[in-house]
């Protein structure tokens, strides 16, 4: 009676075993977005190449949804915006620069 209940439990819970989306944590996912940023030529441009000296996630634009970080470098503050990009089927999220403010 025991293989039997084990065979109708596996094949209750096999339903579920459906293609999983892959998740990536909070911290690789915020390492992806800082490593768009950092590979940027149009934000280098926009700090005249200066060292960064902080980088902060500061929530999303209502209008689209576009993720907002703020740079600093010792002259100049401004905001980019990043645009999230689905994985199509299984995979991670990946990022692109949407726009770049301008030095403050």
């Amino acid at each position: 009676m025991k293989p039997a209940l084990g065979l109708a439990f596996a094949l209750a819970t096999s339903c579920f075993a459906l293609p999983a989306q892959a998740a990536v944590s909070g911290f690789y996912d915020s390492a992806a977005q800082v490593e768009v940023l950092m590979q940027s030529g149009a934000l280098a441009d926009a700090v005249r190449q200066l060292p960064i000296r902080e980088l902060t996630r500061a929530g999303q634009r209502r209008s689209d949804g576009a993720l907002r970080w703020r740079v600093r470098t010792e002259r100049c503050k401004l905001v980019v915006y990043l645009e999230a990009i689905p994985p199509q089927g299984v995979g991670r999220t990946r990022y692109a620069v949407k726009e770049v403010g301008s030095c403050r």
